[in-house]
This record gives structure tokens, sequence and C-alpha cells, in this order.
């Protein structure tokens, strides 16, 4: 699911899945979760896999396009849900990626009020 359903007042929410692996675990748990609220939701799940690393230097020049709409799809929401997997007992690169990019402008990003949520799924019982 790629785009956002459109209904009526229906709550908005976001899905960033901070896995980019065919195989990952993260994406089947993202689709049940969206499977879940269709029909209670409207679930927007922005492609993270063609955003830029933040470079702080490039705020000037604006947002590129995969960015923007990532903010629209979050600012649009009330709740942002991340599925990601643990790299070495850490945050992987492209979520950590999506909230700095989701992070800026300091001050006033489209973070700020939201509510936000974290599964980690992963194969090991000693991390995600």
């Amino acid at each position: 699911m790629a785009e956002s359903q459109r209904m009526g007042d229906s709550p908005r929410l976001t899905i960033l899945v901070g896995s980019l692996r065919v195989g990952s675990f993260n994406q089947p748990a993202a689709q049940v979760a969206a499977d879940h609220l269709a029909g209670k939701a409207v679930v927007s799940w922005p492609d993270l896999s063609s955003v830029p690393f933040f470079n702080q230097d490039g705020e000037a020049l604006g947002d590129p396009s995969s960015v923007l709409t990532m903010k629209e799809a979050v600012c649009a929401s009330q709740t942002v849900l991340f599925f990601t997997p643990e790299y070495n007992s850490g945050i992987p690169a492209v979520t950590k990626n999506a909230v700095d990019w989701l992070s800026r402008p300091f001050g006033n990003s489209c973070l700020t009020d939201r509510i936000v949520g974290v599964a980690a799924v992963g194969p090991s019982s000693s991390g995600a």
C-alpha cells in the first residue's frame, strides 16, 4: 500500500518501515497493521528507499520530492508507526534517516504533537 485511502473523517496514520531488505520481517508486520486498520483509519505508507541521507547543508535548497512525500504523509497524520529492525544493537540507518528528516525544521517539525509508536521485529530472541 503506497498511497492514502480516502475515508471521510477517519483518523490518519502513517506507517514507516525502516528496513529495505527483500526478506524483511518488518514489512509483513507493517502489512498486518495496515490490514487491521483498513476501514478504521486512513493509512499512508511512504516509500523510504528513495529518501536521501539527511544533510543540513542542503536544507536551503528545499526538501527532495521523496522527503516532501514522507513529510506530507506524517504532517497529515495523527499517528506515526515505525516498523524497524535492530542492526548491531542499534537503530538502522533507514529509520534514523527518516527521523532526521522528519525532525526538521527544528522546533516546527511534522513529528511535533504526533503519537509515535515503534515496533521492532526480528528473528532472534536477543534483539529486535
